[in-house]
């Protein structure tokens, strides 16, 4: 069951957040949207998909039953070794709730810090 990230800061012209994007029938609403195979096989032939995909406002995941763990010296201390495209691509990557919180902590940068807070809120994590 494939997972899509909806991102409106990256739309073109960009959105507000918490605004949705519609698909034809399909509407996706900002952050991790859960579809179905058919759902999916209908978006990705939709003639603006690879546009979307292409600005980083879609994000295309699967789904992992499983998540593999990776050892802490592994994780980063924070994100400010990384530009904004790298540090949001490492964030959408990642599933550790408390990882996500420290990097918030330690963030400066503001699209960074909008993207943390909508991940840690998509994984269900309290601010």
């Amino acid at each position: 069951m494939p997972i899509v990230i909806y991102k409106p800061a990256n739309t073109y012209p960009q959105q507000a957040e918490g605004s949705q994007v519609g698909f034809d029938r399909l509407r996706l609403k900002t952050g991790v949207n859960h579809l179905t195979d058919a759902q999916f096989a209908a978006l990705s032939k939709h003639p603006d998909f690879p546009g979307y995909v292409a600005r980083k406002a879609l994000v295309v995941q699967e789904e992992k039953a499983e998540v593999a763990v990776i050892p802490l010296t592994d994780i980063p201390a924070n994100l400010s070794g990384y530009n904004t495209a790298e540090a949001d691509e490492i964030i959408d990557n990642t599933h550790d709730v408390d990882i996500l919180k420290r990097w918030l902590k330690d963030e400066t940068r503001a699209t960074t810090r909008k993207g943390l807070t909508r991940r840690i809120k998509d994984l269900g994590g309290e601010l």
